[in-house]
């Protein structure tokens, strides 16, 4: 389980990009790279979603400031560009396991 705690700055600017319901999308229907991506400008070295089902847009979540957003990890999400100007974004993201 993946666990995001805006702690200040977080808003409909910054919050955390995510595709709703997309843990439900058939892994035949999801691209993406093995080496990571640039995407304007920057190199990323993780492994990146490209598409799913055809489409590539994000929705930032409506998480306030005292609330958890909780998903699987099985969920896109990510790409959390900040677009305030005059804002810092401060956020808690942690990972639970289940160790087999």
């Amino acid at each position: 389980m993946n666990f995001w705690i805006p702690i200040a700055g977080v808003n409909s600017m910054s919050s955390l990009p995510i595709v709703p319901y997309s843990h439900l999308i058939p892994e035949k229907h999801i691209r993406r790279t093995f080496s990571g991506a640039i995407i304007e400008g920057r190199q990323y070295h993780v492994r990146f979603v490209e598409s799913w089902g055809g489409s590539n847009r994000l929705s930032r979540s409506n998480v306030k400031q005292g609330e958890v957003l909780m998903f699987s990890g099985f969920l896109i999400h990510g790409l959390a560009k900040n677009f305030n100007d005059d804002l810092t974004r401060v956020a808690l993201e942690f990972r639970l396991f289940q160790e087999k």
